[in-house]
């Protein structure tokens, strides 16, 4: 993926680049990341769709109107970054894009970056409510995930937002069984999405694996319950699952052509997969994974 070969190129110029971003972030105008998404939806009932703002105090309630909401990242016209917690960093088409909330309020916080990753603005994310899990950019476009209010009774699930640009995002309907589900990390790739995340079954919490091939239609690989993936990898010919082992389970690999069908990975006697210890959350380099082993992390 062109995104990612680009991330490790630049990624010496984005780490010096953070320790800026952490004093203060720049002011420029941030390039177009999100245009508004085409008007097929998810599933033929949620054909309809309507501005909404949020109010970033209350989770909003999906049940609350038959129409699906839209929401927009716009650049503030000042962005001072005094302290923060940072969840992540994903790759773009145009550059880098981090999200977290500030420590003070602890509301939304995500901030655009350019390619080199020395010039960053800080986006206003307060109309999507609560702060995001993860955000990715796929070949097909933007998907973000976040922990929402899902009813009137307070139940909360995970809810899932497209974006063709990166700018103006629609909310999913529920589907797959999503808003019963807690939010985990999203991948994205030349095949498609995944989203790793958790389920409670008979009172229990266990790991869970969606995946979708155009960010909108998600699907959850109920073969794949309680697998305990922590990372999914998805390259032109494969979805590849990576246990890491670092909750005291062996690592593992897991392979899918489709993204439905799984199979565990066989590995040599000589491989560290399949040994005691662990490995590190894989990284794509061109056309080959990364992970290293540790026998006492």
């Amino acid at each position: 993926m062109a995104a990612v070969t680009r991330a490790f190129r630049s990624w010496t110029s984005v780490l010096l680049a953070l320790s800026v971003v952490l004093s203060a972030c720049g002011t420029t105008e941030a390039p177009s990341i999100i245009a508004p998404s085409p008007s097929r939806s998810a599933t033929p009932a949620a054909s309809a769709t309507s501005t909404a703002s949020v109010d970033a105090s209350v989770p909003p309630s999906r049940t609350d109107s038959p129409e699906i909401p839209t929401a927009e990242l716009r650049p503030l016209a000042a962005a001072p970054l005094a302290a923060a917690y940072l969840n992540g960093i994903t790759t773009t088409p145009t550059g880098f894009v981090i999200h977290g909330v500030t420590r003070e309020s602890r509301a939304q916080l995500v901030l655009s970056g350019s390619d080199d990753g020395q010039t960053w603005t800080r986006l206003d994310a307060s109309s999507f409510g609560t702060e995001f899990a993860d955000i990715v950019a796929g070949p097909l476009g933007w998907v973000a995930n976040q922990q929402m209010a899902t009813d009137q009774s307070g139940g909360v699930g995970t809810v899932l937002w497209f974006s063709t640009d990166g700018r103006t995002c629609q909310q999913l309907p529920d589907q797959a069984a999503l808003g019963e589900s807690l939010a985990g990390s999203l991948s994205a790739g030349p095949l498609g999405y995944a989203m790793i995340g958790q389920v409670v079954v008979a009172g229990t919490s266990i790991s869970a694996l969606w995946t979708s091939r155009d960010g909108r239609v998600w699907s959850e690989i109920e073969s794949m319950r309680d697998a305990g993936l922590d990372r999914i990898v998805i390259t032109e010919s494969d979805f590849i699952g990576v246990r890491t082992g670092r909750n005291g389970a062996t690592p593992s690999i897991w392979i899918s052509t489709d993204g439905s069908n799984w199979s565990m990975h066989p590995t040599s006697d000589d491989s560290p997969i399949g040994r005691e210890g662990s490995i590190t959350t894989p990284i794509e380099i061109g056309s080959s994974i990364l992970v290293v082993h540790g026998d006492s992390w």
